[in-house]
């Protein structure tokens, strides 16, 4: 009994803090093509995302 409240009282806190990380998000295109062509697909998309 002591155990099972013990385990409850260390599992509150631990589940609280999961659920309050905000997501991080990576954008990372893979270079497969070119230097150029990358550019000129992926800038006005950037631009795009960074005006909005």
């Amino acid at each position: 009994m002591i155990r099972q409240r013990l385990l409850f009282a260390l599992a509150i806190p631990w589940a609280m803090t999961a659920h309050a990380q905000a997501p991080v998000y990576r954008f990372s295109p893979v270079n497969q093509w070119d230097i150029n062509k990358t550019a000129a697909y992926w800038n006005p998309i950037i631009n795009y995302v960074s005006e909005t």
